[in-house]
């Protein structure tokens, strides 16, 4: 996206619904771009991966290992926790992470197996995974069904899993099998439970899934507000709570029936309600809404019990885990102290924009949370948002961010629904307001003191006022999964991309729409003078097009983690001077472009400071030098204890060595840089440290050593 001035089509305040006349319009006659006036030479990255040390999101309590296990929902990795909160380790993946977002947890009380649910896996059809009861990989499945929850059924080991981000209406049994020697295992379906409806035993949106001991299935409607309870057939027997007891969003559920209980996590109330299981009456309530102990930030997602009788919940809001004894009073947290991100490091970045009068970069981080302002030597300036569905900071991961230039108030859109879109002063300190777009807001722009913006389901661009926060136009669009928009501040027109359809379409001020094919997807687009960028997501590249004939003239970038490709390019924008701000989803960065070739001079130099840092986290810092200028210092942390070295974009430990990106900050010649170790090892103190540099012009430094100790 990027900010303009507006054109004349900005001048509409009436409410008015265009029904789209979908036209072919053939390529203009006049200008195509010059290619050799192109920023297509990287100059510098901002910021690098991280995240913080524990997203808690699944969790469950493991009989056997006497463990509790934790799905880290921005890390994909499953983390291994001692009941004392100690951090024992994490199970093991083909690649190192688990192949998509790690959601709920269940175990088979037999041999202390799990399985974790696996949502939007990108590469291949993989829902399920199983583990053994040491965290082990044991084998992946594919089912024709979204996973978010699951459960298993006590006596058989099969699976209970309820559709997930569809129907929601439906619960599955599948039997569970695995051919000898293989990785890869079938889930068989056997029954399934579809009863849509609001009425007492119908549902309208499964969520947390519990079997019992006896076999029965607990299912949390959050769309009926309730507690359904079925037989191990698949036969309705009661409901548990309703909308007196309960507020909504519900979530995990956990059984204590040797003290009679069932626990649900009340997210929206920020509340765990408890209920006896054998009259089915209110029992109980735990925590609210805060940021204190025993308090949530939107609600617990997962629970378990373990056999003291403590009730955990994973506060996915607070990137912690809560424990409460069965009296409801709070008696423990971990980790603690807490674990953050590094302040400056982004985790997925999908918007970006540029402050026309400063020049800073604003960039909006969607499993960060946060809404970040740069320098343009990628000194972090300022930082705001946390997991939170109301103003003034909450987020629900923003994808989209845009600088009023009347204002230089900054606009983030939340995609997931609350808070929407959310307004800040410029130095990201004070809330502005607040627009209710439609959920699945996947990108906005402001021009002549309108803000566009797109919803990708069901596809369409809506406008607002900023003053009024009043919809001033709408369209439903006929091409799905809108992702991208950018106004033409020359015509009016809106430039519309999709991240299903391999072509643009350009909506005229008068409601008449163009198709323009296009040479792969969009997952954003920015406009400057003649020439319009469009980042393909798929294929790793920024395409470039002639805005008057409408047709591709060169592309930027390629598929790559090196200085000057892309990882999942999806936001951008164009500095007055005409450089390209690109931000990358899967590397974890903002790469700049510009016009400028790499020049070749010294070889590069790096040096580690001495110490880490006073906080519990270890942080390795130093300077850089190169006459052509940095493009990345790659840092190597090993634990002189156990061996492991430390792996900063997977956020795990491992046997194998791992050079981390640092976050990079200064004149290009001669930066200062930083690695956060987000994840300490409990009994580690020393470490052996490597670093090395890789100036524009891709000559690679000799690599400095030292031995640092915490102290």
């Amino acid at each position: 996206m990027q900010t303009r001035p507006g054109p004349a089509f900005g001048r509409l305040v009436a409410v008015v619904v265009v029904a789209l006349t979908w036209l072919f319009a053939g390529p203009a006659t006049a200008g195509i771009a010059r290619t050799d006036e192109l920023p297509r030479y990287a100059q510098r990255v901002i910021a690098a991966p991280t995240s913080p040390g524990l997203a808690a999101w699944g969790l469950a309590y493991n009989p056997v290992s006497d463990e509790l296990a934790v799905g880290d929902y921005v890390a994909k990795q499953v983390r291994r926790y001692s009941r004392a909160g100690a951090y024992l380790g994490d199970f093991t993946n083909p690649g190192g992470a688990v192949p998509g977002v790690a959601s709920a947890l269940t175990i088979d009380p037999r041999d202390g197996s799990y399985y974790l649910a696996v949502t939007g896996a990108a590469t291949q059809p993989i829902d399920v995974v199983k583990y053994s009861a040491t965290g082990r990989f044991i084998a992946k499945f594919g089912i024709t069904q979204k996973v978010a929850w699951l459960a298993v059924d006590p006596s058989t080991g099969d699976l209970w899993i309820p559709d997930a981000f569809g129907g929601r209406t439906t619960i599955k049994r599948y039997a569970v099998s695995i051919p000898a020697g293989s990785t890869t295992g079938r889930l068989t379906l056997k029954l399934s439970i579809k009863r849509p409806g609001s009425r007492p035993g119908q549902v309208r949106w499964a969520t947390g899934v519990v079997t019992d001991r006896a076999g029965n299935l607990y299912v949390a409607d959050t769309g009926n507000v309730t507690v359904h309870v079925f037989g191990a057939n698949g036969t309705w027997k009661y409901d548990i709570g309703n909308r007196t007891t309960l507020t909504g969003d519900l979530r995990g559920l956990a059984l204590d029936e040797r003290l009679d209980r069932l626990y649900v996590s009340n997210a929206a109330g920020a509340t765990i309600e408890a209920f006896a299981l054998s009259t089915r009456a209110w029992a109980g309530r735990m925590g609210s809404e805060g940021t204190g102990p025993g308090q949530f930030v939107d609600g617990a997602r997962q629970l378990a019990v373990a056999p003291d009788h403590m009730v955990w919940a994973a506060d996915y809001g607070q990137r912690r885990v809560l424990g409460f004894g069965a009296d409801g009073i709070p008696a423990m947290v971990f980790p603690d102290p807490a674990l953050p991100e590094d302040p400056a490091g982004l985790s997925v970045p999908r918007g970006v924009d540029v402050d026309p009068a400063s020049g800073d970069v604003l960039v909006v981080d969607s499993f960060g949370q946060h809404v970040l302002r740069y320098a343009t030597d990628g000194t972090l300036l300022a930082r705001a948002g946390r997991r939170g569905s109301a103003p003034p900071d909450g987020m629900n991961y923003p994808k989209a961010v845009a600088v009023d230039p009347a204002t230089g108030n900054v606009w983030v859109s939340s995609y997931e629904g609350q808070p929407f879109v959310l307004g800040y002063s410029a130095d990201l300190t004070t809330g502005q307001g607040q627009i209710m777009t439609p959920r699945f807001t996947a990108d906005i722009e402001i021009s002549g003191g309108l803000l566009y913006t797109v919803q990708t389901s069901p596809a369409a661009v809506r406008v607002y006022d900023l003053t009024s926060k009043a919809l001033v136009r709408q369209w439903a669009s006929p091409v799905a999964r809108l992702a991208a928009v950018a106004v033409d501040p020359a015509t009016g027109d809106i430039w519309l991309g999709s991240e299903s359809a391999r072509s643009l379409t350009i909506l005229s001020p008068s409601g008449a729409a163009t198709t323009v094919a296009l040479g792969g997807v969009a997952w954003g687009i920015s406009i400057r003078g003649d020439r319009v960028f469009v980042s393909d997501g798929a294929a790793g590249v920024v395409r470039v097009l002639d805005r008057l004939t409408r047709t591709e003239v060169a592309t930027i970038g390629g598929p790559g983690t090196t200085f000057g490709k892309l990882g999942g390019p999806a936001g951008l924008a164009v500095d007055p001077t005409g450089n390209l701000y690109v931000a990358e989803q899967k590397n974890g960065r903002i790469t700049v472009f510009g016009q400028a070739p790499p020049v070749r001079a010294n070889v590069p130099s790096v040096v580690i400071e001495p110490g880490l840092g006073s906080g519990v986290q270890p942080v390795v810092s130093g300077s850089a030098g190169a006459g052509a200028g940095i493009a990345f210092v790659d840092v190597q942390v090993r634990d002189t204890l156990t061996g492991q070295y430390f792996d900063t974009q997977r956020n795990r430990w491992s046997t194998t060595a791992a050079w981390n990106r640092a976050v990079v900050w200064g004149d290009i010649t001669a930066p200062s840089w930083r690695v956060t170790v987000q994840l300490p090892l409990p009994a580690s103190g020393t470490y052996d440290v490597s670093a090395r540099a890789v100036d524009r012009a891709g000559v690679l430094s000799s690599a400095s050593r030292a031995t640092l100790k915490r102290t």
